[in-house]
């Protein structure tokens, strides 16, 4: 159970003028002033956790004990909202009691936190606590900004091996850091925050998770892991002296409104989230909260329980007599999304809930009565349409009121789109060039535009690029003013070489923003492989104009002028490209095969070493290194090279088939390995019986071993093969090696 007491204030004027707290705290126990309080905070954010599919809130086939329990204990906010339907924009505001518009941050991806707005974090850094965070997700990088005031931020950065991305990680290895932080010793307070991005689209619940609907899987996935902290705060002895919060920083649609996940629309399934707070006096339990708050609330509630002033930058309010089961009044909670305008050139939406009424700004307005109609299907717009124009009227000036600030600029890795893509988000890390919003469309008659798009998506992602250009056609008719169709569209066709299709298409995607690095990196290989060198030249110089850190444009120049001769500046790019990717094969490798033009062997060679120490497997170095060696006449380093390539890359026959032909052909005792060849060639035909080249390796390594016979059988079949298949120069190569075994003498190079 929770400890009795208060917790202690120390007058500070805000979150930047601080002092030494915990000196201030010493000097008062030492005046006689008693003993004060140790009070911690853990904040636990529930990436897209709808609040109705938790126990606590009433859903009857939820897995949440944890949760529950946790419920009964504290105070439960009914009607907790979130203020934009995505992670970056929701927790910038979660962390500074500021709205979107305050913060800058209205998508993700699209720039970091502002370094003038202060943070909860910093407030308690600032007064002496231990603080750490611990993230499930790129999208909460460091890069963005969150990470200010937090001693320890475990995010993603550092975890990725090799050219894999991470991009997310599960909430088990999440805990598993803020356990061992919690557990090592200090005589200060903390202040930890735990994200758990486990409901995030796509569903899978670990095994022992599945307990029905997937998504309700993963949720009770995250309950256990939240069950997991409280258990380690309860044996350290610190939980009755901790304050927990716990919230989701937004829903998810579940298909309802025509929307599979969320960032589109602001109907409660994707805004109306759970928000939990339990822990020692003056919370009290078992209260339950009808009046509808924000999470813009949460931080001025957390300095609250703490004694200590807000930054006058917060525009939340502090929820504190709620907390004691004093009656809330009401004020109206705002929210906003602008992901179809980022993404899709759509109209942004905005809504405003006051008591039991949302108001939703949209080319259509919308209005529901949320006690009548809590799934929100009978628009009352129509039918009401005074209250809808008072509440439009409010909403107008709760914008005219409200700071607005911009996002700080963000330079993003050159993997932010591949982060991007793995989260299974469509848009770019620009908010929209848009300014004029007139004649906007509406995003409601645009569903069936997101479906296909995410659907197409998918298809690109597994490579079936013909099933998504046939997708995407038609939706460019619905919604040509839709640059990311565009854009995927014209990847797709990129994939499958119709190059001055894509070509155009890739022009139309940088209509609105036409500093779109990754776009103009995709438009230059179009440029390219129509012959247009100077064109791609210009669209990669102008992807690193606008992105300096992007790698893969280095990459793109680099090889370009490489294959123009202009070898000097393509050590430069491609010194560029692995300085930004050095975890990257394919940055070493192409860097090897420059060095190698340009005639720093030795300098190739260890560019190509660092390529397959990046990843043994990595197709393009082997070949680049195998090709270098058999080129310089180097046959026994490229035999060697070979057996490294058949360890790394066991299932790429040609390396095996390629090291059996040497073994047998090589002249030198040294070299020449008949029954190594022989091992190899089997296996290169049992696994590719009908290719008229393992039979040929196969017949020259049974020929060296010494078996003529066999090598002639082999030989004639190979030379078959090769004639029906129309391979004429090898027919006849196989034919002069055949003469050569009816002497009884192996094939030699």
């Amino acid at each position: 159970m929770w400890a009795a007491g208060r917790p202690y204030t120390l007058a500070m004027p805000g979150f930047r003028a601080l002092g030494s707290s915990l000196a201030l705290v010493v000097a008062a126990a030492a005046c006689g002033g008693g003993e004060v309080p140790r009070r911690n905070v853990l904040l636990v954010t529930l990436d897209t956790t709808r609040a109705d599919r938790l126990g606590c809130y009433g859903y009857e086939a939820a897995r949440t004990p944890r949760l529950d329990g946790l419920a009964r204990r504290g105070v439960v906010f009914e009607r907790a909202y979130a203020h934009v339907p995505l992670t970056l924009p929701s927790h910038a505001t979660l962390m500074t009691g500021v709205h979107p518009r305050g913060t800058g941050l209205h998508t993700n991806f699209q720039g970091a936190l502002p370094d003038e707005l202060p943070t909860l974090a910093e407030a308690f850094a600032q007064r002496g606590y231990r603080t750490a965070g611990f993230v499930a997700a790129w999208v909460l990088d460091r890069e963005f900004g969150l990470d200010r005031g937090f001693q320890r931020y475990e995010d993603l950065s550092g975890l990725e091996t090799r050219e894999d991305r991470v991009s997310e990680r599960r909430g088990d290895e999440v805990v598993d850091g803020a356990l061992a932080w919690l557990a090592e010793p200090s005589e200060r307070p903390f202040f930890a925050w735990v994200h758990l991005f486990d409901p995030h689209d796509p569903y899978e619940p670990p095994e022992g998770f599945d307990v029905g609907q997937p998504y309700d899987g993963e949720i009770a996935f995250v309950d256990h892991q939240i069950g997991r902290l409280l258990d380690g705060l309860e044996a350290s002895g610190e939980l009755e002296s901790t304050f927990v919060v716990v919230l989701g920083d937004h829903g998810e649609s579940l298909g309802e409104h025509g929307e599979a996940t969320h960032g589109l629309f602001l109907y409660d399934a994707t805004m109306r989230v759970p928000l939990i707070v339990a822990g020692p006096p003056p919370i009290a339990p078992g209260i339950r909260v009808t009046t509808p708050v924000g999470l813009v609330d949460v931080a001025p509630t957390v300095l609250g329980l703490m004694g200590w002033p807000a930054a006058a930058t917060i525009e939340g309010r502090d929820l504190g007599p709620a907390l004691t089961g004093q009656e809330l009044p009401a004020r109206p909670v705002h929210g906003e999304s602008e992901y179809g305008l980022s993404a899709f050139a759509w109209a942004p939406l905005f809504a405003l809930v006051t008591g039991d009424w949302k108001y939703v700004a949209a080319p259509a307005p919308e209005l529901y009565d949320l006690a009548r109609d809590p799934a929100e299907t009978r628009d009352v717009a129509g039918s009401e349409p005074e209250r809808a124009a008072r509440m439009d009227d409010a909403l107008q000036a709760a914008h005219r009121a409200g700071a607005m600030r911009n996002a700080r600029d963000v330079q993003l890795g050159s993997d932010a789109s591949a982060h991007i893509s793995a989260l299974g988000y469509i848009g770019g890390t620009r908010s929209s060039a848009l300014r004029d919003l007139e004649g906007l469309r509406d995003p409601k008659g645009m569903t069936h535009v997101l479906a296909g798009v995410m659907r197409a998506k998918a298809l690109v992602d597994a490579g079936r690029h013909a099933e998504a250009a046939e997708q995407l056609a038609p939706l460019l008719e619905d919604s040509p003013e839709s640059d990311e169709v565009w854009s995927l569209y014209g990847t797709a066709l990129l994939a499958l070489e119709r190059y001055a299709e894509a070509e155009r298409a890739l022009a139309k995607s940088l209509r609105i923003d036409p500093r779109n690095a990754s776009r103009l990196v995709n438009l230059g290989d179009a440029q390219r492989r129509t012959g247009q060198p100077e064109a791609a030249r210009k669209s990669y110089e102008a992807a690193i104009a606008s992105e300096p850190g992007l790698a893969k444009a280095h990459g793109r120049l680099g090889f370009l002028d490489a294959g123009s001769g202009r070898i000097d500046t393509a050590l430069v790019h491609m010194h560029r490209f692995v300085e930004l990717e050095p975890a990257s094969a394919n940055a070493h490798t192409n860097l090897a095969n420059v060095l190698f033009v340009s005639g720093d062997a030795e300098a190739g060679l260890r560019a190509v070493g660092r390529a397959l120490e990046c990843d043994p497997g990595c197709l393009q170095a082997h070949d680049t290194l195998i090709g270098f060696l058999l080129g310089r006449g180097r046959r026994a380093e490229a035999i060697q090279a070979l057996r490294r390539a058949v360890r790394g890359a066991p299932g790429e026959l040609r390396f095996g088939t390629h090291l059996a032909w040497l073994l047998a052909v090589t002249d030198g005792a040294a070299e020449s390995r008949p029954g190594e060849a022989l091992e190899l060639a089997r296996a290169s035909v049992a696994a590719e019986p009908g290719a008229p080249r393992s039979h040929d390796v196969l017949g020259a390594a049974l020929a060296a071993a010494g078996d003529f016979d066999g090598a002639r059988f082999e030989a004639e079949r190979a030379a078959q093969l090769a004639a029906d298949a129309g391979l004429v120069p090898l027919e006849q190569a196989i034919r002069t090696r055949i003469e050569r075994y009816r002497t009884a003498r192996p094939w030699r190079e």
